[in-house]
């Protein structure tokens, strides 16, 4: 009976491994340089100066790039951590300090800093409510 259980316990393995596994991050596109190319989890949220207590632990926001390493542009997907998961594009303008963000079914904007190779601070407004955000890289 130990044999069938070594194989079952090797293919639960097998199986997990891709789910592990991390995107290969090209270290001479221009996002990279940037600092916003990456993995990143949201560590707080304010609103309107408030904390907001209900930020759930596995909210997440993936960058990448796409084929063209020289412009400013890539991929995204958000993930919420329960039901919601959106992607699309995005353009990053250094000059304004934004990220314009396309989706299948709408657009927006987020102001950005780079705090650190770590942490990046994601600001916008929806209607006159103020959001601030910290999202650190996993």
């Amino acid at each position: 009976m130990q044999n069938p259980l070594k194989i079952l316990v090797l293919l639960f393995i097998v199986l997990l491994l891709p789910s592990c596994e991390r995107a290969a991050i090209d270290e001479e596109d221009l996002l990279y340089e940037l600092g916003i190319m990456g993995r990143w989890e949201i560590s707080s949220r304010t609103i309107n100066g408030i904390t907001d207590l209900t930020i759930n632990c596995c909210e997440f926001l993936v960058l990448d790039g796409d084929s063209t390493s020289t412009d400013l542009a890539g991929q995204w997907v958000y993930d919420d951590g329960d039901t919601l998961i959106n992607e699309g594009t995005f353009v990053v303008d250094t000059v304004e300090g934004d990220i314009q963000f396309y989706s299948q079914n709408s657009s927006f904007s987020r102001n950005y800093v780079v705090v650190s190779y770590d942490v990046i601070y994601l600001e916008h407004y929806v209607g006159s409510t103020y959001f601030e955000e910290i999202w650190r890289r996993r």
